[in-house]
C-alpha cells in the first residue's frame, strides 16, 4: 500500500500486473494486538502465529476499493507478471484458538484510514 500511495499522490496512477496477485492484509491496531496477545501466551515451546485480515484481496479489487475512496481519477497501468508468490492467505486459526485474536478493523475501514494517513483523503470521509 505504500508504495501505491505514493504512486497515487505523485502521479495519480497505480501500478499492477497483467494477471491477477492477491494478498491478505491486516491494520496496523489489529496487528499490535495479535503481537501483544502472542508475547503473553506462555508455552514451553516456541509458537508461531498467521495474523491477518482473513480476507484474501485481488490487486484489481484493491484498485477499485480505491476508486471509490480517493475523490479524483486514478488511473490504472497493468504490466509485467505477478511476483512467483502471486497469492498469498494466512490461516489464522492458531492465533484465534490459542491467543483468542480476531482482527477488529474491517480491510474497507483500513484501507481508508490508510490512505487518510498518506493524506489522500478527508478522514472523516466514506
Amino acid at each position: 500500500l505504500y508504495t501505491m500511495a505514493n504512486s497515487i499522490k505523485k502521479n495519480r496512477s497505480v501500478l499492477i500486473p497483467a494477471k491477477p496477485l492477491y494478498r491478505d492484509f491486516i491494520f496496523i491496531t489489529d496487528a499490535v494486538d495479535a503481537i501483544l496477545k502472542a508475547v503473553k501466551f506462555r508455552t514451553r515451546n516456541i509458537e508461531r502465529f498467521n495474523i491477518s485480515n482473513s480476507q484474501r484481496v485481488n490487486f484489481a479489487s484493491l484498485v477499485g476499493w480505491l476508486k471509490h475512496i480517493i475523490s479524483f481519477q486514478i488511473s490504472v497501468v497493468k504490466k509485467g507478471d505477478p511476483p512467483p508468490l502471486y497469492s498469498t492467505f494466512a490461516d489464522t486459526s492458531r492465533a484465534a484458538k490459542f491467543l483468542d485474536f480476531r482482527p477488529r478493523v474491517t480491510f474497507s475501514k483500513g484501507l481508508s484510514e490508510t490512505m487518510a494517513s498518506y493524506g489522500l483523503l478527508d478522514r472523516d470521509s466514506k
